[in-house]
C-alpha cells in the first residue's frame, strides 16, 4: 500500500529547500529549515533519475527565492529593514539620514511612528528612549507647561 503524498499544512512557513537561506535573527539558519524538495514528493520520486536530477536543478532557485522572500519580509519591519529604511524615512519626512547607521535611521523611523497621537508623559518616554536607546525618566512640570 502506498502513502499517500506529504503535503504543507496551511500556514506552514517553513521553506522547501535545503541549504538554508532563511536568516533567524543571528542570521544563522534553523537546522528544521534543510528541508531538500524530494522530501515532499511521494516514496517512488526518488527512483526516477529524471525526478532527482529536474528537483535538484530546482532546489538552488527555490532557495534563491525563499531568501529574498525573508529580505523582503524583513524590510516591513523598521527595527530589521535595510534597503527597505529608504522607503520608511521617504513617507515619514525624514531627510538626510544617509550617513548615519543603521541603528539610528532605524530608531528615527520607530520614533517618527511613536511619535503620532497625544503627547503624554508614556510618549515622550517612548520616545526618547527608542531615540536614545536607554532607559530615561520624565518630569512634567504642570505649572510651567513642560
Amino acid at each position: 500500500m502506498m502513502k499517500p503524498p506529504r503535503h504543507r499544512p496551511l500556514g506552514d512557513d517553513t521553506p522547501p529547500f535545503k541549504g538554508g537561506l532563511g536568516p533567524s535573527e543571528s542570521g544563522e539558519v534553523p537546522p528544521a529549515w534543510s528541508r531538500a524538495l524530494m522530501e515532499w514528493l511521494p516514496e517512488n520520486y526518488p527512483a526516477s533519475g529524471e525526478t532527482v536530477t529536474f528537483q535538484e536543478a530546482l532546489q538552488p532557485e527555490v532557495a534563491t527565492l525563499w531568501r529574498l522572500r525573508q529580505e523582503f519580509l524583513m524590510q516591513l519591519d523598521p527595527y530589521k529593514a535595510t534597503w527597505g529604511l529608504p522607503f520608511w524615512e521617504d513617507s515619514l519626512g525624514l531627510a538626510g539620514c544617509e550617513g548615519l547607521s543603521l541603528d539610528i535611521r532605524r530608531r528615527q523611523v520607530v520614533a517618527k511612528l511613536q511619535g503620532r497621537g497625544t503627547t503624554t508623559v508614556d510618549v515622550v518616554m517612548d520616545l526618547a528612549e527608542t531615540l536614545l536607546g536607554v532607559p530615561v525618566s520624565v518630569t512634567e512640570w504642570y505649572s510651567e507647561y513642560r
